[in-house]
């Protein structure tokens, strides 16, 4: 996946289009698997209950991303 880098201010006319979810094939990583791993990222707001409709609750994943060759090597510590 390509992002170009930009440098927009929005302003309180702007309109943007907003994703309630993406799909990413994550590259393979050989000492885990030979298979394609794909990953879902949701953000998706809370509804209210609206006539006979109940509510849902807002659902949003975390995401882990590295924009850097030099990440590759950095592991987390669940410390």
């Amino acid at each position: 996946m390509h992002t170009p880098q930009t440098r927009i201010t929005p302003t309180e006319y702007d309109w943007l289009d907003v994703y309630k979810k993406i799909t990413s094939d994550l590259p393979l990583v050989q000492r885990l698997t030979d298979q394609t791993i794909r990953d879902i990222i949701r953000a998706i707001p809370a509804v209210k209950a609206k006539g006979k409709k109940k509510a849902e609750p807002a659902y949003f994943d975390c995401a882990l991303v590295h924009h850097s060759e030099e990440a590759e090597d950095v592991g987390l510590d669940g410390k």
